[in-house]
């Protein structure tokens, strides 16, 4: 089984499993504490036969040790689109970051990752989402001289979904976003 975990001393963090599905890999998010698992997300993916799937079709994944924690690369197609992936942990703070990219031919109808909930979303609160287990989703700026290059976060039903900056035709749109635990200040 591939699996990214953040998760302190305490024993309170996230798990971040990969499942081969179909011709890709897919994501199960779970807050993991002292008693138990939750499982919060699940990345909605779509088929070989989608050219703008709803998240990353990704069909390569390594995993290397990093001094704050484990990361994973991932890389994969759809149509003449390439995405990759970087998604970092650290182990102190209980947090997953997730770095994406894609490399566009032709304007998309969507470019993103789209996740199910397992539990109930309130609505966004600007570029943060509060999920069950005192975890929190956030946008974060691809770049850090463009405060305001951040993604859009929408919630619809049980789906939430991570939008690229801007894309155009041409360029390599990414998005940026964390899961953290949320910490006593």
């Amino acid at each position: 089984m591939n699996v990214l975990e953040a998760i302190n001393d305490e024993g309170h963090g996230l798990q971040l499993t990969f499942s081969w599905i179909g011709d890709r890999y897919a994501q199960q998010v779970d807050y993991c504490g002292p008693t138990g698992t939750t499982p919060l997300l699940t990345s909605l993916e779509g088929n070989d036969q989608v050219v703008w799937p709803p998240s990353p079709p990704l069909q390569q994944l390594t995993f290397e040790e990093r001094p704050r924690g484990p990361i994973a690369l991932l890389i994969g197609m759809a149509g003449t689109s390439h995405w990759s992936v970087s998604i970092e942990t650290d182990t102190a703070r209980g947090e997953i970051v997730f770095d994406v990219a894609c490399r566009i031919s032709q304007q998309p109808l969507f470019l993103g990752t789209t996740y199910l909930s397992t539990q109930t979303v309130a609505a966004a609160q600007g570029k943060n989402v509060s999920l069950a287990a005192g975890v929190t989703l956030e946008s974060l700026p691809v770049c850090e001289e463009v405060a305001d290059a951040t993604g859009a976060i929408e919630i619809a039903d049980s789906q939430i979904k991570i939008a690229a900056v801007s894309p155009e035709v041409g360029e390599t749109p990414r998005w940026k976003y964390r899961l953290a635990l949320q910490l006593p200040s």
